[in-house]
């Protein structure tokens, strides 16, 4: 038995990120960037998707453009 494979990733409206739909190529895959350019966001949802359960917890900036004053 393999190990798991993230064979498509999609991010919306998570922090810096509208709409992000990712391809992984197989074997080892490098993201790249500059400064604040959303690497560790990409990695944190990855995070969020695989341990749902873990103690980390979203706050309204982490939603793209969130406008709380229209929510109840």
């Amino acid at each position: 038995m393999g190990s798991p494979t993230i064979r498509r990733f999609s991010l919306t409206d998570f922090r810096g990120f509208e709409n992000l739909t990712w391809l992984p190529a197989q074997g080892i895959n490098l993201i790249l960037g500059g400064d604040d350019v959303g690497k560790s966001t990409i990695l944190e949802a990855i995070a969020l998707l695989l341990h749902p359960t873990n103690g980390y917890t979203l706050s309204d900036s982490d939603y793209w453009q969130r406008c709380v004053k229209d929510e109840f």
